[in-house]
């Protein structure tokens, strides 16, 4: 096996680790209003597209374990979340533009309100909160996402070209 077919993990790990630093600095200064900004769609999106079935769903688990301790959610939640998010966007992978087209965006902003009204539901069956709140919630992180997502994908799509690696070619060759 060659071992440039191995690159695309460590990028999208460490990629996928600086973005849950950044929301964590993000939250830090969120939860003076109450609020909390939460974008798991934009952790599997590079793995879904980019990336054959196992590495992604590699890349996936370790990018929910690190979800999972960072936000207050149900133990492992993230854990199940992001692999299916994943498997989705990869099943849609040949409709959709690997460079980050707005068929992309699109899914993966409807994915992150399915995820985020999931939340929502159950954050509302254990401690109700009032729905403005709860709608202003959705509202930061899916303008979050929509701010972020390009440049993250177009980060992860750099270097991987940078360092050689033709992510349309790779996966034709794993195909």
């Amino acid at each position: 096996m060659h071992p440039r077919r191995h690159i695309p993990i460590p990028i999208a790990l460490l990629a996928n680790a600086i973005l849950g630093l950044i929301l964590i600095e993000a939250n830090h200064y969120l939860s003076g209003f109450s609020l909390q900004a939460i974008i798991p769609a934009s952790f599997v999106l590079y793995a879904g597209l980019c990336m054959s079935y196992l590495p992604g769903l590699f890349v996936c688990i370790v990018s929910g374990l690190m979800m999972d301790a960072s936000i207050p959610t149900p133990p492992g939640y993230f854990l199940i979340t992001l692999p299916i998010l994943q498997l989705v966007i990869h099943r849609l992978r040949p409709k959709l533009h690997r460079e980050g087209g707005l068929d992309s965006i699109l899914i993966t902003q409807f994915l992150n309100l399915l995820v985020l009204l999931h939340l929502s539901f159950l954050y509302h069956q254990q401690a109700p909160i009032p729905l403005f709140l709860s709608f202003i919630q959705i509202l930061t992180s899916q303008t979050l996402l929509l701010v972020i997502l390009p440049t993250h994908l177009a980060i992860q799509i750099a270097l991987s070209s940078a360092l050689g690696i033709d992510v349309n070619e790779e996966e034709a060759k794993s195909a």
